[in-house]
């Protein structure tokens, strides 16, 4: 009697959270329908004998599940091969540990040139602060295609006016606006690659140019076929789409469109409308692909993944995260943010 005057609060909520959850459960088995993310409750009371409770549940909207499987898909068109990206290894290592030697009077910007540059932009003969620039490291060849053909052939010293057409898929507010440079060599410097031998090797920790050889063929190979990968599951995705159509409540394709640009650090709330539609347009057919996954995952029992499964995939991907957070304070954390059911069905998605 004494435990239960001290402690009657926690044991009232205790056993409120108890029934709030068997009735949740007993709802979906008697309605037969699949929730979308946890109820909200909007009522727990408890008076002496009875129990009422009110919650909010979200569900899965209903279709027939088509053809999903036995799809003929054709080979992808691959651009590279797996010996191009082995040479483009080998080259980056080469760049990384070559040497470098300053501009002199008479040379002149080549493919490969590390150079220092000033630029401003000018849109109607304004200057455009944010696109604009003092002392900018760049590398001849890696940056915009429109850039790199004007640094050839400048000298230290040289300025250069030329038009840029800003991208239509940018968040830049000069989209679609064709803009004025002007650009100033300030300085420069030749890279010479380092030689392909023995001494490059053990400068990335193999024994000899061999062994160099033998792993960045492995990554050659790996990223070629996971590309290739890709690309078939890009075939297969637009298939599934393509035979399963149906109708996405504005809700759940807001709730993972609003998901998606808090995962790239982008504030809903302040993202203009074009951009807010892309998202949730992309959105709609990730919902679409996510529920159709769901429902082949009940007709072939292997695609499922066990909660052990789960747990140990989620471990492993928030150990990588390196944010500082235990797993047990990130997982409270998804939690709090009702994420936690999302990012576990796209882990489900994925395998």
């Amino acid at each position: 009697e004494t435990i239960k005057y001290f402690y009657k609060n926690q044991i009232d909520e205790s056993l409120k959270r108890a029934m709030a959850e068997s009735c949740y459960h007993e709802t979906l088995f008697q309605k037969n329908v699949k929730p979308v993310a946890n109820p909200e409750f909007k009522l727990l009371e408890l008076n002496k004998d009875n129990f009422k409770c009110e919650f909010v549940l979200y569900t899965q909207p209903q279709f027939t599940l088509n053809k999903y499987k036995e799809f003929e898909v054709p080979k992808p068109h691959m651009d590279t091969s797996p010996e191009d990206m082995y040479n483009k290894f080998l080259q980056e290592l080469r760049e990384k540990a070559g040497t470098s030697e300053p501009f002199s009077e008479n040379d002149f910007v080549q493919q490969g040139d590390s150079v220092i540059v000033d630029y401003d932009c000018f849109k109607d003969d304004s200057l455009v602060q944010q696109l604009s620039t003092k002392g900018d490291v760049l590398t001849v060849g890696k940056n915009l295609p429109t850039f790199d053909e004007n640094l050839m052939g400048m000298k230290i010293g040289e300025t250069k006016e030329f038009l840029y057409k800003v991208p239509e898929n940018t968040n830049s507010e000069f989209k679609g606006d064709t803009v004025k440079f002007c650009l100033t060599l300030i300085s420069g410097s030749k890279n010479s690659p380092h030689p392909i031998d023995d001494e490059l090797a053990k400068r990335y920790g193999a024994e000899d140019l061999q062994g160099l050889e033998q792993s960045l063929q492995m990554v050659a190979s790996k990223q070629y076929e996971d590309t290739l990968n890709a690309k078939k599951i890009e075939q297969v995705t637009a298939l599934l789409l393509d035979t399963n159509k149906f109708e996405v409540p504005s809700w759940l394709s807001l709730y993972q469109a609003q998901y998606s640009a808090a995962s790239n650090k982008l504030n809903w709330e302040s993202l203009p409308d074009d951009q807010k539609t892309s998202l949730l347009n992309a959105a709609v057919k990730s919902v679409q692909l996510s529920l159709i996954l769901e429902k082949i995952r009940e007709e072939e029992p292997d695609c499922q993944l066990s909660d052990e499964e789960i747990l140990k995939i989620l471990q492993d991907n928030i150990s990588q995260m390196q944010n500082g957070k235990s797993f047990q304070e990130t997982l409270d954390e998804l939690n709090k943010n009702k994420l936690l059911p999302l990012v576990m069905n796209r882990m489900k998605d994925e395998h």
